[in-house]
Protein backbone atom coordinates (compact mmCIF):
# COMPACT_ATOMS: atom_id res chain seq x y z
CA UNK A 1 0.00 0.00 0.00
CA UNK A 2 0.89 3.47 -0.65
CA UNK A 3 -0.69 7.39 0.39
CA UNK A 4 -1.13 9.51 -3.06
CA UNK A 5 2.10 9.69 -4.81
CA UNK A 6 1.07 12.61 -7.17
CA UNK A 7 2.64 16.22 -6.61
CA UNK A 8 -0.48 17.87 -5.48
CA UNK A 9 -1.66 15.99 -1.75
CA UNK A 10 -3.11 17.44 1.44
CA UNK A 11 0.25 17.51 3.64
CA UNK A 12 -1.29 16.91 7.26
CA UNK A 13 -4.71 15.71 6.86
CA UNK A 14 -5.02 13.50 9.65
CA UNK A 15 -2.43 15.48 12.16
CA UNK A 16 0.36 13.49 11.67
CA UNK A 17 1.80 14.44 8.86
CA UNK A 18 0.65 11.39 6.48
CA UNK A 19 -0.07 12.78 2.68
CA UNK A 20 -3.38 12.40 1.90
CA UNK A 21 -6.09 13.72 -1.05
CA UNK A 22 -7.14 17.41 -1.65
CA UNK A 23 -9.99 18.83 -3.64
CA UNK A 24 -7.38 21.43 -4.83
CA UNK A 25 -8.48 25.14 -4.83
CA UNK A 26 -9.08 27.15 -8.22
CA UNK A 27 -8.52 29.96 -6.54
CA UNK A 28 -5.64 29.68 -5.77
CA UNK A 29 -4.27 27.55 -8.79
CA UNK A 30 -4.18 24.33 -6.76
CA UNK A 31 -5.29 21.47 -8.38
CA UNK A 32 -7.14 18.06 -6.97
CA UNK A 33 -4.76 15.22 -6.09
CA UNK A 34 -4.95 12.87 -9.00
CA UNK A 35 -5.49 9.08 -8.35
CA UNK A 36 -3.09 7.33 -10.15
CA UNK A 37 -3.50 4.01 -11.78
CA UNK A 38 -0.82 2.51 -9.98
CA UNK A 39 -2.92 3.26 -6.12
CA UNK A 40 -6.31 2.09 -8.10
CA UNK A 41 -5.03 -0.80 -9.03
CA UNK A 42 -3.27 -1.62 -5.66
CA UNK A 43 -6.93 -1.10 -4.01
CA UNK A 44 -8.81 -2.47 -6.72
CA UNK A 45 -6.08 -6.19 -6.41
CA UNK A 46 -5.72 -6.01 -2.95
CA UNK A 47 -9.50 -5.86 -2.03
CA UNK A 48 -10.21 -8.67 -4.92
CA UNK A 49 -7.66 -11.00 -3.23
CA UNK A 50 -9.08 -10.70 0.01
CA UNK A 51 -12.25 -11.44 -1.32
CA UNK A 52 -10.73 -14.58 -3.57
CA UNK A 53 -9.22 -15.78 -0.57
CA UNK A 54 -12.14 -16.42 1.30
CA UNK A 55 -13.34 -18.79 -1.82
CA UNK A 56 -16.07 -15.88 -3.00
CA UNK A 57 -16.07 -15.53 -6.75
CA UNK A 58 -15.96 -11.80 -7.92
CA UNK A 59 -19.53 -10.60 -8.43
CA UNK A 60 -20.09 -7.27 -9.95
CA UNK A 61 -22.23 -4.34 -7.62
CA UNK A 62 -21.81 -7.66 -4.88
CA UNK A 63 -21.40 -4.85 -2.36
CA UNK A 64 -21.21 -7.56 0.80
CA UNK A 65 -18.25 -9.91 -0.43
CA UNK A 66 -15.55 -7.31 1.39
CA UNK A 67 -17.46 -7.75 4.12
CA UNK A 68 -17.72 -11.38 3.88
CA UNK A 69 -14.05 -11.88 3.02
CA UNK A 70 -13.16 -9.92 6.42
CA UNK A 71 -15.76 -12.21 8.18
CA UNK A 72 -14.22 -15.35 6.95
CA UNK A 73 -10.57 -14.32 8.04
CA UNK A 74 -11.54 -13.37 10.83
CA UNK A 75 -13.12 -16.72 11.55
CA UNK A 76 -10.93 -18.97 9.78
CA UNK A 77 -8.10 -21.28 11.05
CA UNK A 78 -6.68 -20.16 14.18
CA UNK A 79 -7.31 -15.97 13.58
CA UNK A 80 -10.90 -15.54 15.20
CA UNK A 81 -12.41 -16.45 18.71
CA UNK A 82 -13.87 -19.33 17.87
CA UNK A 83 -11.34 -22.06 15.55
CA UNK A 84 -14.26 -24.71 15.89
CA UNK A 85 -16.80 -25.01 12.84
CA UNK A 86 -20.71 -24.92 13.94
CA UNK A 87 -19.80 -24.37 17.22
CA UNK A 88 -23.62 -23.78 17.91
CA UNK A 89 -24.85 -26.79 16.38
CA UNK A 90 -27.62 -25.21 14.01
CA UNK A 91 -26.19 -26.78 10.69
CA UNK A 92 -27.24 -30.19 10.37
CA UNK A 93 -26.75 -30.60 6.18
CA UNK A 94 -26.88 -34.66 5.87
CA UNK A 95 -29.78 -35.25 8.44
CA UNK A 96 -31.12 -34.01 12.01
CA UNK A 97 -30.66 -37.97 13.76
CA UNK A 98 -27.95 -40.23 13.59
CA UNK A 99 -27.42 -44.41 14.88
CA UNK A 100 -24.15 -45.82 15.49
CA UNK A 101 -23.77 -49.61 16.26
CA UNK A 102 -20.29 -51.27 17.00
CA UNK A 103 -21.34 -54.37 16.88
CA UNK A 104 -20.08 -54.67 13.46
CA UNK A 105 -23.22 -54.50 11.41
CA UNK A 106 -24.96 -51.77 9.72
CA UNK A 107 -24.67 -48.83 10.63
CA UNK A 108 -20.97 -48.44 11.59
CA UNK A 109 -19.51 -47.35 15.08
CA UNK A 110 -18.65 -44.02 14.37
CA UNK A 111 -19.21 -41.31 11.95
CA UNK A 112 -20.05 -37.51 10.94
CA UNK A 113 -23.19 -35.59 12.18
CA UNK A 114 -24.10 -32.02 12.70
CA UNK A 115 -21.51 -30.09 10.24
CA UNK A 116 -17.93 -31.14 11.45
CA UNK A 117 -18.69 -33.08 14.73
CA UNK A 118 -17.65 -36.57 14.57
CA UNK A 119 -18.81 -39.19 17.42
CA UNK A 120 -17.64 -42.96 18.09
CA UNK A 121 -19.92 -44.73 20.26
CA UNK A 122 -17.33 -48.31 20.83
CA UNK A 123 -14.86 -50.29 19.11
CA UNK A 124 -16.44 -51.98 16.04
CA UNK A 125 -17.62 -55.42 16.54
CA UNK A 126 -17.08 -55.37 19.99
CA UNK A 127 -19.78 -52.88 22.39
CA UNK A 128 -21.47 -49.73 22.34
CA UNK A 129 -23.89 -47.78 21.04
CA UNK A 130 -25.61 -44.40 20.55
CA UNK A 131 -27.56 -41.56 18.64
CA UNK A 132 -27.31 -38.45 17.91
CA UNK A 133 -30.17 -35.98 17.48
CA UNK A 134 -30.71 -32.00 16.83
CA UNK A 135 -32.57 -30.74 19.76
CA UNK A 136 -33.57 -27.43 20.79
CA UNK A 137 -33.20 -25.77 24.30
CA UNK A 138 -35.94 -23.59 26.15
CA UNK A 139 -35.65 -19.82 25.35
CA UNK A 140 -34.40 -17.65 27.45
CA UNK A 141 -32.43 -20.75 29.18
CA UNK A 142 -29.10 -19.07 29.28
CA UNK A 143 -27.32 -21.35 26.98
CA UNK A 144 -24.34 -18.71 25.93
CA UNK A 145 -24.94 -15.40 25.12
CA UNK A 146 -26.07 -14.54 21.41
CA UNK A 147 -26.62 -17.65 20.51
CA UNK A 148 -29.41 -19.43 19.20
CA UNK A 149 -31.37 -22.69 21.33
CA UNK A 150 -29.56 -25.25 18.88
CA UNK A 151 -27.78 -28.27 21.06
CA UNK A 152 -27.02 -31.68 20.56
CA UNK A 153 -28.50 -34.64 21.91
CA UNK A 154 -25.81 -37.49 22.39
CA UNK A 155 -27.35 -40.83 23.83
CA UNK A 156 -25.50 -43.93 24.79
CA UNK A 157 -27.83 -46.92 24.69
CA UNK A 158 -25.13 -49.64 25.24
CA UNK A 159 -21.89 -48.95 27.35
CA UNK A 160 -19.08 -48.37 25.15
CA UNK A 161 -15.84 -50.55 25.89
CA UNK A 162 -13.21 -50.98 25.69
CA UNK A 163 -12.64 -47.37 24.41
CA UNK A 164 -14.73 -44.24 25.41
CA UNK A 165 -17.74 -42.95 23.54
CA UNK A 166 -16.15 -39.52 22.30
CA UNK A 167 -17.67 -36.55 20.12
CA UNK A 168 -15.26 -34.34 18.18
CA UNK A 169 -14.58 -31.84 15.83
CA UNK A 170 -11.28 -32.26 13.26
CA UNK A 171 -9.51 -29.34 11.58
CA UNK A 172 -6.83 -28.37 9.48
CA UNK A 173 -5.06 -27.00 12.16
CA UNK A 174 -1.16 -28.30 12.79
CA UNK A 175 1.48 -25.82 12.87
CA UNK A 176 -0.68 -23.07 13.67
CA UNK A 177 -1.33 -23.80 17.08
CA UNK A 178 2.17 -25.88 17.56
CA UNK A 179 2.70 -25.58 21.00
CA UNK A 180 0.10 -22.66 22.46
CA UNK A 181 -2.14 -23.01 24.72
CA UNK A 182 -5.89 -23.72 24.13
CA UNK A 183 -9.49 -23.22 25.82
CA UNK A 184 -11.97 -25.24 24.93
CA UNK A 185 -15.26 -24.52 26.05
CA UNK A 186 -18.58 -26.13 26.14
CA UNK A 187 -22.19 -25.88 27.72
CA UNK A 188 -23.54 -29.43 28.48
CA UNK A 189 -25.24 -31.23 31.16
CA UNK A 190 -26.72 -35.09 31.41
CA UNK A 191 -30.52 -36.60 31.97
CA UNK A 192 -29.80 -37.51 35.42
CA UNK A 193 -26.92 -37.98 38.21
CA UNK A 194 -23.47 -37.29 37.53
CA UNK A 195 -21.18 -37.90 34.50
CA UNK A 196 -17.28 -37.39 33.96
CA UNK A 197 -16.42 -35.50 30.59
CA UNK A 198 -12.82 -35.52 29.84
CA UNK A 199 -11.72 -32.57 27.47
CA UNK A 200 -8.84 -33.39 24.54
CA UNK A 201 -6.85 -32.57 22.17
CA UNK A 202 -5.94 -34.88 19.39
CA UNK A 203 -3.01 -34.84 16.79
CA UNK A 204 -3.36 -37.18 14.35
CA UNK A 205 -0.36 -36.53 11.60
CA UNK A 206 -2.19 -38.95 9.08
CA UNK A 207 -1.30 -41.87 6.51
CA UNK A 208 2.26 -42.32 6.70
CA UNK A 209 2.87 -39.77 9.58
CA UNK A 210 3.48 -40.53 12.84
CA UNK A 211 1.62 -41.72 15.74
CA UNK A 212 -0.97 -39.66 16.77
CA UNK A 213 -1.00 -38.13 20.21
CA UNK A 214 -3.61 -37.06 22.60
CA UNK A 215 -3.26 -34.59 25.52
CA UNK A 216 -6.39 -34.49 28.08
CA UNK A 217 -7.28 -31.70 30.42
CA UNK A 218 -8.88 -31.69 33.58
CA UNK A 219 -12.21 -34.13 33.72
CA UNK A 220 -15.70 -32.03 34.22
CA UNK A 221 -18.17 -33.36 36.08
CA UNK A 222 -21.39 -32.72 34.23
CA UNK A 223 -24.83 -32.46 36.52
CA UNK A 224 -28.63 -32.53 35.48
CA UNK A 225 -27.60 -28.13 35.02
CA UNK A 226 -26.26 -26.77 31.72
CA UNK A 227 -23.85 -25.09 32.77
CA UNK A 228 -20.63 -23.63 31.72
CA UNK A 229 -17.39 -25.98 31.24
CA UNK A 230 -13.89 -24.70 30.39
CA UNK A 231 -10.21 -26.62 30.01
CA UNK A 232 -6.95 -25.59 29.46
CA UNK A 233 -4.53 -27.47 27.16
CA UNK A 234 -1.47 -26.93 26.15
CA UNK A 235 -1.19 -28.31 22.76
CA UNK A 236 2.22 -30.59 22.36
CA UNK A 237 5.06 -29.41 20.26
CA UNK A 238 5.14 -31.31 16.62
CA UNK A 239 9.05 -30.91 16.42
CA UNK A 240 10.38 -33.90 15.28
CA UNK A 241 7.06 -35.49 13.71
CA UNK A 242 6.23 -36.72 10.70
CA UNK A 243 2.98 -34.68 9.04
CA UNK A 244 1.54 -37.49 6.46
CA UNK A 245 -1.49 -37.48 4.15
CA UNK A 246 -5.09 -36.01 5.64
CA UNK A 247 -3.27 -35.16 9.13
CA UNK A 248 -5.73 -33.47 11.59
CA UNK A 249 -5.81 -32.15 15.31
CA UNK A 250 -9.58 -32.88 16.68
CA UNK A 251 -10.96 -31.38 19.77
CA UNK A 252 -13.26 -33.00 22.00
CA UNK A 253 -14.35 -34.81 24.85
CA UNK A 254 -14.84 -38.18 26.02
CA UNK A 255 -17.23 -40.02 28.45
CA UNK A 256 -16.59 -42.93 30.45
CA UNK A 257 -16.44 -46.66 29.04
CA UNK A 258 -19.62 -49.29 29.60
CA UNK A 259 -21.93 -46.41 30.79
CA UNK A 260 -24.87 -45.39 29.32
CA UNK A 261 -25.98 -41.66 29.41
CA UNK A 262 -28.01 -39.11 27.61
CA UNK A 263 -25.94 -35.84 27.51
CA UNK A 264 -26.48 -32.40 25.95
CA UNK A 265 -24.47 -29.90 24.50
CA UNK A 266 -24.52 -26.76 23.25
CA UNK A 267 -22.36 -23.76 22.30
CA UNK A 268 -18.73 -24.87 22.01
CA UNK A 269 -15.85 -22.94 21.65
CA UNK A 270 -12.22 -23.23 21.15
CA UNK A 271 -9.59 -20.62 20.87
CA UNK A 272 -6.01 -19.76 21.54
CA UNK A 273 -5.18 -18.62 24.65
CA UNK A 274 -6.04 -19.30 28.02
CA UNK A 275 -9.05 -17.24 28.91
CA UNK A 276 -12.92 -18.31 27.49
CA UNK A 277 -14.58 -15.55 25.65
CA UNK A 278 -18.05 -15.24 26.13
CA UNK A 279 -19.37 -17.69 23.24
CA UNK A 280 -20.65 -15.34 20.42
CA UNK A 281 -22.74 -16.54 17.12
CA UNK A 282 -20.67 -16.74 13.99
CA UNK A 283 -22.66 -14.90 10.76
CA UNK A 284 -24.80 -18.37 10.09
CA UNK A 285 -23.76 -17.30 6.23
CA UNK A 286 -20.18 -17.46 7.17
CA UNK A 287 -20.72 -20.76 9.31
CA UNK A 288 -22.12 -22.22 6.73
CA UNK A 289 -19.20 -21.12 4.04
CA UNK A 290 -16.76 -22.51 6.44
CA UNK A 291 -18.58 -25.92 6.81
CA UNK A 292 -19.31 -26.27 2.94
CA UNK A 293 -15.40 -26.26 2.64
CA UNK A 294 -15.77 -29.46 4.03
CA UNK A 295 -19.64 -30.73 2.66
CA UNK A 296 -21.60 -29.73 0.11
CA UNK A 297 -25.04 -30.73 -0.95
CA UNK A 298 -27.23 -29.12 -3.84
CA UNK A 299 -30.19 -29.65 -1.65
CA UNK A 300 -32.27 -26.65 -0.04
CA UNK A 301 -30.31 -26.30 3.55
CA UNK A 302 -33.26 -27.89 5.18
CA UNK A 303 -33.77 -30.87 3.01
CA UNK A 304 -31.99 -34.01 3.62
CA UNK A 305 -30.28 -35.60 1.20
CA UNK A 306 -32.20 -38.49 -0.51
CA UNK A 307 -35.66 -36.85 0.12
CA UNK A 308 -37.91 -36.96 -2.97
CA UNK A 309 -38.43 -33.59 -4.08
CA UNK A 310 -37.99 -31.12 -7.15
CA UNK A 311 -36.38 -28.32 -4.88
CA UNK A 312 -32.77 -27.01 -5.55
CA UNK A 313 -31.77 -29.94 -8.51
CA UNK A 314 -28.98 -29.65 -10.60
CA UNK A 315 -30.45 -30.02 -14.10
CA UNK A 316 -28.22 -30.21 -17.42
CA UNK A 317 -28.77 -31.79 -21.02
CA UNK A 318 -26.96 -35.38 -21.12
CA UNK A 319 -24.98 -36.81 -23.90
CA UNK A 320 -24.61 -40.27 -24.91
CA UNK A 321 -23.68 -41.82 -21.41
CA UNK A 322 -22.52 -38.80 -19.48
CA UNK A 323 -24.80 -36.05 -18.37
CA UNK A 324 -22.20 -32.91 -19.16
CA UNK A 325 -23.89 -30.57 -18.32
CA UNK A 326 -24.73 -31.94 -14.97
CA UNK A 327 -22.14 -30.69 -12.55
CA UNK A 328 -22.29 -27.22 -10.03
CA UNK A 329 -20.06 -24.85 -8.94
CA UNK A 330 -18.88 -24.85 -5.28
CA UNK A 331 -19.78 -22.16 -2.98
CA UNK A 332 -16.08 -22.14 -1.70
CA UNK A 333 -12.97 -24.54 -2.63
CA UNK A 334 -13.71 -27.63 -0.83
CA UNK A 335 -10.45 -29.26 1.52
CA UNK A 336 -9.85 -31.63 -1.03
CA UNK A 337 -11.19 -33.48 -4.31
CA UNK A 338 -14.55 -34.46 -3.07
CA UNK A 339 -15.92 -37.53 -3.49
CA UNK A 340 -19.39 -37.01 -5.05
CA UNK A 341 -22.62 -38.53 -3.98
CA UNK A 342 -25.80 -38.25 -6.71
CA UNK A 343 -29.21 -38.73 -6.13
CA UNK A 344 -32.63 -38.62 -8.12
CA UNK A 345 -34.57 -35.72 -7.68
CA UNK A 346 -37.90 -37.72 -7.96
CA UNK A 347 -37.58 -40.59 -6.10
CA UNK A 348 -34.55 -39.96 -3.81
CA UNK A 349 -32.58 -43.10 -4.44
CA UNK A 350 -28.84 -42.58 -3.93
CA UNK A 351 -26.27 -43.64 -6.81
CA UNK A 352 -29.29 -42.38 -9.23
CA UNK A 353 -30.08 -39.46 -11.76
CA UNK A 354 -32.69 -38.64 -13.56
CA UNK A 355 -31.46 -39.26 -17.55
CA UNK A 356 -34.68 -37.77 -19.03
CA UNK A 357 -37.28 -35.47 -16.43
CA UNK A 358 -40.20 -38.01 -16.33
CA UNK A 359 -38.49 -41.40 -17.23
CA UNK A 360 -37.34 -42.84 -14.83
CA UNK A 361 -33.70 -43.30 -13.01
CA UNK A 362 -30.44 -44.29 -14.21
CA UNK A 363 -27.60 -45.51 -12.21
CA UNK A 364 -24.66 -43.53 -11.73
CA UNK A 365 -21.10 -45.72 -12.57
CA UNK A 366 -18.89 -43.17 -11.87
CA UNK A 367 -18.25 -38.92 -11.60
CA UNK A 368 -15.98 -37.23 -14.45
CA UNK A 369 -14.06 -34.36 -13.64
CA UNK A 370 -14.59 -33.37 -10.25
CA UNK A 371 -12.13 -30.41 -8.60
CA UNK A 372 -11.98 -28.41 -5.63
CA UNK A 373 -14.55 -25.93 -6.82
CA UNK A 374 -16.68 -27.65 -9.13
CA UNK A 375 -18.25 -30.80 -9.42
CA UNK A 376 -18.00 -33.28 -12.14
CA UNK A 377 -20.82 -34.87 -14.19
CA UNK A 378 -22.31 -38.38 -13.84
CA UNK A 379 -21.50 -41.20 -16.18
CA UNK A 380 -24.90 -43.51 -16.39
CA UNK A 381 -25.21 -47.49 -16.49
CA UNK A 382 -27.32 -46.67 -20.18
CA UNK A 383 -27.12 -44.31 -22.93
CA UNK A 384 -30.03 -42.11 -23.10
CA UNK A 385 -31.01 -39.26 -26.08
CA UNK A 386 -29.90 -35.59 -25.61
CA UNK A 387 -32.86 -34.67 -23.22
CA UNK A 388 -33.03 -32.62 -19.97
CA UNK A 389 -30.93 -34.85 -17.23
CA UNK A 390 -31.83 -33.84 -12.94
CA UNK A 391 -29.70 -34.67 -10.47
CA UNK A 392 -28.62 -34.17 -6.83
CA UNK A 393 -25.15 -34.25 -5.18
CA UNK A 394 -23.32 -34.21 -1.91
CA UNK A 395 -19.49 -33.47 -2.16
CA UNK A 396 -17.78 -35.14 1.06
CA UNK A 397 -14.31 -33.94 1.75
CA UNK A 398 -14.15 -34.26 5.62
CA UNK A 399 -10.80 -36.70 6.95
CA UNK A 400 -11.65 -40.14 6.14
CA UNK A 401 -14.05 -39.58 3.52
Amino acid sequence: MHRPDTATKDPDHDGLGHAGYTEGDPGLAIPRTVVTKDQANEWTEGLSRLVESSGQALVKNDFDQITKGVAWQAGSRSTGPNILINGGFDIWQMGTSFSFDSSGGDPPHEGYTADQWFVHVGNNGVLGSGTISKTTLAIGSGAAARSKANALQFVQSIGASPTAPSIEQRTELMEEIDGLPITMQVRGKVSASTLTVTPYVRQNFGSGGSAEVVTTGTPWTWDTTLKFWTSIIVVPSIAGKTIGADAFTAFGWSFPTSTTFTATMAAAGVETGNVASEFAMVDPAIDLLRAQRFLYKTYDPDTDPGTSTADGEVTGENSGTDASDLNVDFPVPMRKKPVIVWYSPATGTIDKVERAIGSGDRTVTSTVGTGKRRSGYPVTSSPGASVLAAGHLVAKARFGD
